[in-house]
């Protein structure tokens, strides 16, 4: 049996700039809408990359949403939350 922090690489094995992979990435949430009841979404446009360099404390990491393209399965759920929680129009980016 291997011991797993042997084989995890080091930070400085890792340097460098990655970016997110969107399409094996889901950007997701559960909110709590009343006792008992919770309801499921996710984002569809988002965008990110982070820079290693070796040295945690400069570490940088940036994920762009669009929050226009909230998602629960639910459009009319899905207007109110553009308009009225997030505010798409006026902050289209979180």
């Amino acid at each position: 049996m291997t011991n797993p922090q042997t084989s995890l690489p080091r930070l400085s094995t890792l340097t460098g700039d990655y970016v997110l992979d969107t399409a094996g990435t889901r950007i997701g949430f559960i909110a709590r809408h009343a006792p008992g009841t919770r309801v499921r979404g996710r984002f569809d446009e988002f965008a990110g990359h982070a820079r290693l360099d070796g040295n945690l404390s400069t570490l940088s990491v940036e994920v762009l949403i669009q929050a226009a393209s909230v998602r629960t399965g639910n459009p009319q759920r899905d207007e109110h939350l553009r308009h009225h929680f997030l505010d798409a129009g006026a902050y289209p980016v979180i």
